[in-house]
């Protein structure tokens, strides 16, 4: 885990219980640092990707912190995206 040693020991800890989490194991040997992925590892196949259902959708784009918020997206008129597709 090349990336994770250039981090600070608070970060570093912090990394390591997330990649925990994602992998759901406590093994130093099967936690993956996805930094450190290549390229052929990936799969497009979309038979072998996860599950993803509209609850995980709303989830991440509406539930979680960021930009756009719950009573953002019901003002969606005020936005800029919208305004720039009005004119």
């Amino acid at each position: 885990m090349a990336y994770v040693n250039t981090l600070p020991e608070p970060e570093k800890k912090r990394y390591r219980e997330k990649l925990e989490v994602l992998f759901e194991t406590q093994d130093p040997e099967t936690l993956r640092d996805p930094y450190e992925i290549e390229d052929i590892e990936w799969v497009d196949d979309l038979t072998v990707w996860p599950p993803v259902e509209f609850g995980d959708i709303y989830s991440y784009l509406v539930e979680t912190p960021g930009q756009f918020t719950k009573e953002r997206m019901k003002a969606y008129k005020s936005l800029d995206a919208f305004n720039y597709y009005i004119r």
